[in-house]
């Protein structure tokens, strides 16, 4: 079943006041106004759904500040975790001294058992599911006990996790059986654990290698006046095998040779086109960039682009076509 509490109408007392007796359903809560807003124009709707020991809801409200009040339980600390997916609107929650803002493709994952504060910058529709640790024991490893937790739900499994929590509470006004509920409820739960499972160790891979491309190409960047220059001295500055070198740029569809004259060449471009290198001879820019001799430096030149070197210098900015392929570290 599901429980519909709105300020709207309400003339007991103020609707900021009544609106944080509303979310003491969810936890308890301070509130304030926003500057520049008045506390006797706020509006608050709160729609309550229980699954089992899950509670999911959706907010909308007006401009607000509110700030949680850790629970506890003959002293000790209860751990519990919210997962925030807004609707619409704009929300900034903030832990620890940083700013997360949310819009409507981003989801949340917080530890409640430390403070936070949940903005409302504008009108604003937010759904939220209240997690006990307990059931989320098993992903401890995937959940820093106070860093929140980013998820994408514009697509994939983080898509169909809000897409099913939305339909749940759409569907529960006519539910009334307590073990459908749980039931719901750990449904819920096992595809949020699928999310994470599946997105952890993909984010974690992506930015290990990340890592490691920029390293080989910024030891490249450094050693592209060597005219040695070699797969041996370039893997051992990123601190990677050579193997693992071949390995990683044919993988993003490149080779160690064609990387090297790729950068090469951008960066002879930009000291032919550098109006304070204008003095500097075509054949120093090659010696500086590791060409064995002044021919061969324009002769590949032509080759990429199509022009030599000095007609390219006297080119306008505008007639420039810059053919250099770059390797997108944007995985």
């Amino acid at each position: 079943m599901i429980k519909i509490m709105d300020t709207e109408g309400q003339t007991s007392q103020s609707p900021l006041s009544l609106w944080g007796d509303f979310l003491n359903h969810l936890q308890p809560v301070a509130l304030e106004p926003l500057p520049d807003t008045n506390p006797e124009e706020f509006h608050g709707r709160l729609r309550l759904a229980h699954l089992g020991d899950l509670r999911i809801s959706i907010l909308n409200a007006t401009e607000h500040c509110l700030r949680n009040k850790p629970p506890s339980i003959s002293g000790k600390l209860r751990k519990e975790y919210v997962l925030i997916m807004p609707i619409n609107g704009s929300i900034v929650v903030r832990q620890d001294r940083k700013n997360i803002p949310l819009e409507r493709d981003r989801a949340l994952l917080i530890n409640i058992s430390y403070p936070v504060e949940t903005i409302y910058m504008s009108p604003a529709s937010c759904l939220q599911v209240m997690i006990p640790e307990a059931r989320l024991r098993h992903l401890q490893k995937l959940l820093p006990d106070n860093q929140p937790l980013t998820l994408t739900c514009k697509s994939g499994l983080g898509m169909i996790l809000r897409n099913q929590s939305l339909g749940l509470i759409s569907g529960l006004a006519d539910i009334a059986c307590e073990k459908v509920c749980h039931t719901l409820g750990q449904q819920l739960i096992n595809l949020l654990t699928l999310t994470l499972q599946h997105n952890q160790p993909e984010t974690q891979k992506i930015s290990s290698e990340q890592k490691r491309l920029a390293a080989i190409l910024t030891a490249i960047d450094r050693q592209l006046e060597d005219p040695e220059i070699s797969t041996d001295s370039v893997a051992k500055a990123a601190c990677i095998s050579r193997a693992y070198l071949f390995k990683l740029l044919k993988r993003h569809h490149t080779s160690f040779r064609q990387e090297v004259l790729n950068r090469r060449l951008r960066r002879a471009k930009e000291l032919l086109k550098d109006p304070n290198q204008t003095h500097l001879p075509v054949s120093d820019i090659a010696w500086r960039l590791g060409f064995n001799s002044h021919s061969h430096f324009s002769r590949t030149f032509q080759k990429e682009t199509g022009v030599t070197p000095t007609d390219f210098r006297k080119q306008d900015e505008t007639d420039i076509y810059n053919q250099n392929l770059e390797l997108d570290l944007n995985l």
